[in-house]
């Protein structure tokens, strides 16, 4: 039996050419950017900040003593993705510029630590009287969102040194 030579230079091409690569794989290889948190609030996703060290959320809650949002900054280091939360009150979130809220501090302020895959419940906030509040690390796709917010389908890219509302859930802001 003959083999067609254009069917062997063709199953050649195949073996030669390197796969191209898939958008759709998940980086896990720990390089700055490529974990995200999820904000829970009462067990429903509020928004996915990208641990890139240059992106912070503000996600709006309510609770006791004015408390109007929660300020959520994640950052890498290694493979474990630290996360810092501050209350901010009386929508102070709403007269600040990025700068401004980058720079605040308010108390008390929690960190929590996880790698890929945790869901972790915050607490320290109690007096507040806060919905329930979990934070879930995961891996994100590339570069695609390391400067960029996610709530649902509301992608949210902001520029240097502003905040962008994402959704009714809070805002995207990008470090000056």
């Amino acid at each position: 039996m003959r083999i067609p030579w254009v069917f062997l230079w063709g199953l050649l091409a195949l073996l030669l050419v390197p796969p191209a690569p898939s958008h759709l794989a998940l980086e896990t290889d720990g390089e700055e950017g490529s974990f995200g948190v999820h904000i829970l609030l009462s067990g429903r996703e509020a928004l996915l900040i990208p641990a890139s060290g240059r992106i912070f959320g503000v996600v709006r809650v309510s609770g006791r003593e004015n408390l109007s949002a929660l300020k959520v900054v994640p950052e890498v280091n290694g493979d474990t993705v630290t996360i810092r939360l501050s209350p901010l009150f009386t929508r102070i979130e709403e007269a600040l510029t990025c700068e401004q809220l980058w720079q605040f501090h308010s108390e008390p302020t929690v960190t929590i630590s996880g790698r890929v895959g945790d869901t972790l419940r915050v607490s320290g906030f109690e007096r507040f009287a806060l919905p329930e509040l979990d934070v879930r690390i995961v891996p994100l796709n590339g570069a695609s969102l390391q400067d960029c917010c996610e709530c649902g389908k509301l992608v949210c890219c902001p520029n240097s040194g502003q905040c962008l509302g994402c959704g009714g859930y809070g805002q995207c802001c990008r470090r000056p």
